[in-house]
């Protein structure tokens, strides 16, 4: 995948399907001391794009590598846990 190719069709993102592919990579590699593989937290101040890598870059990569993509806006509602959000999403 090329950084000009969008899958929003908005012109105003930076793709970084490099750093997607190497994250993806290792969420989905199972250590041999592991019985599963890991999830992926991505925190960073408000307005900084995690909302859009996830959804055009890292997803995409996760789902190419078979991987089941469920995400969720969890601050969005405070009045509800994480795993509700979650389950909710």
């Amino acid at each position: 995948m090329s950084t000009t190719q969008l899958h929003s069709g908005s012109p105003n993102i930076f793709h970084r399907p490099g750093l997607a592919a190497r994250i993806a990579g290792q969420v989905l590699h199972v250590s041999p001391t592991s019985a599963s593989s890991s999830g992926v937290f991505l925190a960073a101040p408000r307005r900084t794009g995690k909302t859009t890598f996830m959804r055009e870059d890292l997803a995409p990569a996760l789902s190419e590598k078979g991987a089941l993509v469920c995400s969720g806006q969890v601050i969005s509602d405070t009045s509800i846990g994480c795993c509700t959000a979650v389950f909710r999403s």
